[in-house]
This record gives C-alpha cells, sequence and structure tokens, in this order.
C-alpha cells in the first residue's frame, strides 16, 4: 500500500508535464504571435520633367521642382510654359501617350497607376509635344458678341483665333424675344440659350471657304 501512495504523485507530474511540453514559455509565445508587422506605409515617388513644365502639388500647397519626392494621394498639375506661336500636342505620362492638347495634365491623386520603377528607383515622369496651331477668323453679326476667353476679353468678327482657344457667343436679345436656334458653318447646334460655346477650337469647328479658314456663328430668335 505504501508504494502505490509514493507512486502517485510522481504519476500526477508525469501527466502534467505532458499536457504543456512547451512549459512556461509558451504564453509569451502566443501574445507575439497575435501581432501584426507593420505596412510599408504611403508609396512615395520623385517627380521628372524638364524646363518646359512647372509642377504644382495641390496637396501640400505650391509649386515643386523636378526630382521632389511626392507620395501616394497627392494631387498634382503639370503646367505647359508655351513660347511662341505653339500649342500643347500631346502630354506623356512614363512615355505612354495620355492627353491630347490642353495647357495642363492633372494626376488627381499618386497611385501605382503612375509610377514606372527605373532601376529601383520610382518616378513619375511626365512630358508633352508642342505643334503649331490651327488658326480661323470667327464671323458673326451685330446680334451677337464673342468672348476668347482664353486670351480674355470679348473680340470682334473676322478676329483671328486659334486652336484649343475657349470662345463664348452670347446673343444680345431685344425686346420680347428668345433665342430658338444656334447655328456653327450654317449647321443647327443647340436649341435655345442665351449662349454658345465652343470649349477648345478645332478642325471640327472650322470651315474652308476659298481658301479661309472661318468659324460662322449664328442664331435665330423667336
Amino acid at each position: 500500500m505504501k508504494k502505490h501512495l509514493f507512486c502517485l504523485p510522481l504519476l500526477m507530474l508525469v501527466l502534467f508535464a505532458c499536457e504543456n511540453p512547451a512549459g512556461p514559455s509558451s504564453g509569451s509565445v502566443a501574445l507575439s504571435s497575435g501581432s501584426v508587422a507593420p505596412s510599408g506605409g504611403a508609396l512615395k515617388a520623385k517627380v521628372q520633367f524638364d524646363s518646359t513644365l512647372k509642377c504644382c502639388n495641390n496637396t501640400t500647397g505650391g509649386y515643386i521642382e523636378s526630382g521632389t519626392e511626392v507620395k501616394e494621394q497627392d494631387s498634382l498639375s503639370f503646367e505647359a510654359q508655351l513660347s511662341g506661336d505653339t500649342v500643347v500636342d500631346k502630354w506623356y505620362l512614363n512615355g505612354e501617350e495620355k492627353q491630347t492638347g490642353g495647357t495642363s495634365y492633372p494626376i488627381y491623386g499618386v497611385s501605382n497607376s503612375h509610377v514606372v520603377d527605373e532601376g529601383g528607383q520610382k518616378l513619375i515622369k511626365v512630358r508633352y509635344t508642342t505643334k503649331t496651331p490651327l488658326k480661323a477668323k470667327v464671323q458673326f453679326d451685330s446680334t451677337l458678341k464673342c468672348c476668347n476667353n482664353t486670351t480674355g476679353g470679348y473680340i470682334e468678327s473676322g478676329t483671328e483665333v486659334k486652336e484649343q482657344d475657349s470662345l463664348s457667343f452670347e446673343a444680345q436679345l431685344s425686346g420680347d424675344t428668345v433665342v430658338d436656334k444656334w447655328y456653327l458653318n450654317g449647321e443647327e447646334k443647340q436649341t435655345g440659350g442665351t449662349s454658345y460655346p465652343i470649349y477648345g477650337v478645332s478642325n471640327s469647328h472650322v470651315v474652308d471657304e476659298g481658301g479661309q479658314k472661318l468659324i460662322k456663328v449664328r442664331c435665330t430668335f423667336k
């Protein structure tokens, strides 16, 4: 009987050791396994452009130089610095054509889709090409006024405008009348409204008459 009583505590110790093979340190391992490794943080890249461009970081505020680091979700605006009688033809991002015309190219929120990796360096490369613009003369009568929103101010019939200029033709109403229809080069374009806009002059707005390029706008009243 005494032998059995002596063996009982030894048996309990063996059973306890089998249920906890890792020993006291197993509790600390369980705690550490629940921690999450920190993320890599926001994407960062350097903008790259030449002296024919300016870049504004609208998120941080102010213009930045080529080589400046920007981060994910920053809003950028690249602005063409045109010289002479030229307009923007195409905009390119990392060598890929992205936009036709316009004096600026926006990136509303920097993301991986705007970034290229060159030799382990993350870059946002923007450039543009230029061309000699199409030119034409506006033609309208005394019932209209025309504003060139690009150069600023009203212009007279017969004034030359150029490709990508933004124009607004305004009806000069008299008496109890309203505009019925708007016509561009004889083709009906708009019903009603006190003005007719051309957001960017292009070939589609121009007619050739006797070798002269014209933009002819008129309206009818009712």
